[in-house]
């Protein structure tokens, strides 16, 4: 059975002991410890077999020796259950048995899952000076129990135990301690200390693993460590290593803040990968079209301009999607007015599932296809628009300067033949739309009309919309 046991592998377990039966070999009580090893190491545990089990070997007068009872003492610790682990450690000395290390770390991994660090802790001293010698996989579980409670100081202590052990040649560390280690690292903040630990597990010859990998990558994105997350990402590729869609999930939201073509790549792979890409795609548009909190001037300014420059890119994305996403589409919208038929498109896609388009996208999408010279778009938008919405005095009182704005940002410049649609959008107010174009071209721009009548009616075209 000693193949199955320590895997969990309970049902193989389970079979081997039924075919003993049905042979009418009796089962001896290192079966019985064998069924419940499995039973402690299955997940979850499964304590009712374990009883079923305990129970067989009494009726057979059986004794537990001290292996079977680490092992009930494993299968409580496992299941987070400190009091009664704690019963079995006592009874275990009753019968006669002085605890091991393995005692010893099934109170451990007890105590942390209960979220008593401090117990946890005091079990290791208190190993240490009745004369056991504290193992690597004692390391390893105290850590994995423990995690996110550990503070910096604790594992510090760990660390130059380990160390000390290490060079005394009383232990020798291996994948899973190194794993442990940077995931407590990571939980409690210390990423770079992470990252140092990645560097020396490589260099000690253990390979990568994707659980490690993706400890590194949440570590690193959290601590917007852009070059680590690069050269984790290419380990991850070199190796080919399979990228969770967890993982895929945060490296896309992580990029489209900083580089949306490969976020944008990062979605090509997933669905190539087989993988639903629904959610990351909805968290890119999400995070590549909010404004973050606090953001200022020349922060908008390269947000717009990037999603300017990958307009085309991110529309098809959205349109992949078999679910409008309203909120994106409109921000893509107003980033992309100086793309007028980009923004008539975006706009023709809300209507089509009949969503609601806010008022001041409206009166700025009205503003771009006036500059823009677009009177019939201008006039069919208009004809869409509730009365009581008011885009048209949006446009003409207050939307004027936002709209250039944003077109400007967009990568959007103004020329000559803009003066006469802006008139329009100023409410024909010569001056006004003077001097909004002249903050913008005051190179190209420098026309000094007299009189505001005779100036509009022979260089402006008739008003799109009266």
């Amino acid at each position: 059975m000693k193949p199955y046991d320590l895997a969990g592998d309970l049902q193989s377990v389970d079979n081997l002991f039924m075919a003993m039966q049905k042979a009418r070999v009796q089962p001896t009580i290192e079966v019985y410890t064998q069924v419940l090893v499995a039973c402690a190491h299955s997940r979850p545990p499964n304590a009712k077999v374990a009883h079923e089990a305990l129970a067989e070997a009494k009726r057979r007068q059986l004794k537990l020796d001290r292996r079977a009872y680490e092992a009930l003492m494993m299968l409580y610790a496992n299941d987070g259950e400190p009091k009664k682990t704690t019963y079995v450690f006592n009874d275990m000395q009753s019968a006669g048995f002085s605890p091991s290390v393995r005692s010893y770390n099934a109170l451990i991994i007890a105590s942390g899952k209960n979220g008593n660090k401090f117990a946890a802790l005091t079990l290791l001293e208190t190993m240490k000076t009745s004369g056991l010698e504290p193992t690597i996989v004692t390391y390893t579980s105290l850590l994995y129990a423990c995690g996110s409670d550990l503070s910096e100081e604790d594992v510090r202590k760990i660390r130059m135990d380990v160390s000390d052990a290490v060079e005394r040649k009383k232990l020798v560390v291996d994948r899973l301690y190194f794993t442990a280690l940077i995931s407590t690292c990571v939980r409690i903040g210390l990423v770079n200390d992470a990252l140092l630990l990645h560097e020396q597990m490589l260099e000690l010859g253990i390979p990568n693993t994707a659980e490690v990998l993706g400890l590194l990558i949440r570590g690193a994105t959290s601590a917007q460590l852009t070059p680590a997350v690069l050269e984790l990402y290419a380990a991850y590729r070199k190796e080919r290593i399979r990228i969770s869609g967890s993982i895929y999930s945060i490296l896309v939201v992580y990029f489209s803040a900083r580089e949306p073509s490969r976020a944008l790549e990062l979605l090509e792979r997933m669905e190539r990968a087989g993988i639903d890409t629904e959610d990351a795609t909805i968290a890119f548009l999400e995070t590549v079209t909010t404004p973050p909190q606090g953001e200022t001037t020349k922060q908008k300014r390269n947000r717009l301009q990037l999603l300017f420059e990958h307009r085309h890119d991110i529309a098809e994305v959205m349109q992949s999607l078999s679910l409008p996403v309203q909120a994106p589409t409109e921000a893509l919208l107003l980033a992309s007015l100086a793309d007028i038929a980009l923004a008539h498109h975006l706009y023709q896609h809300l209507r089509s599932y009949s969503l609601v388009v806010t008022p001041l996208t409206c009166s700025r999408l009205l503003a771009a296809y006036v500059i823009h010279d677009k009177v019939s778009s201008a006039d069919t938008l208009l004809e869409n628009i509730d009365s009581s919405v008011g885009a048209l005095a949006f446009v003409r009182e207050d939307e004027v300067d936002t709209t250039f704005n944003l077109l400007l940002d967009s990568g959007w410049a103004p020329n000559d033949d803009s003066l006469a649609f802006t008139f329009e959008c100023c409410g024909r107010n010569w001056e006004r739309a003077l001097l909004l174009l002249s903050r913008y071209s005051p190179s190209t721009l420098n026309p000094t009309p007299t009189t505001t009548t005779t100036s509009s009616s022979s260089s402006s075209p008739p008003p799109p919309f009266t």
